[in-house]
């Protein structure tokens, strides 16, 4: 999975020439938010609405972040 997630990340911020990835991730599922933190996403918000189920964590990554996570995998 994460072989998977790096090379869309790649192909994202080297060919699409993004700056910026997002990516909403249920605060409940941990195993989610760990592999999204290991490709060098970091949590910018938590966003919940009252009287219905829309918790999530907002978690984001730059172009410059993710270069250094892919040196390290």
């Amino acid at each position: 999975m994460n072989e998977a997630l790096m090379a869309l990340l790649k192909y994202a911020f080297e060919t699409l020439d993004l700056h910026r990835i997002e990516a909403d991730v249920d605060p409940r599922n941990t195993a989610s938010i760990k592999t999204v933190e290991r490709l060098g996403f970091q949590r910018e918000e938590f966003c919940a609405s009252a009287g219905r189920l829309m918790e999530r964590f907002r978690m984001l990554t730059l172009r410059i972040a993710a270069t250094r996570v892919e040196g390290s995998v």
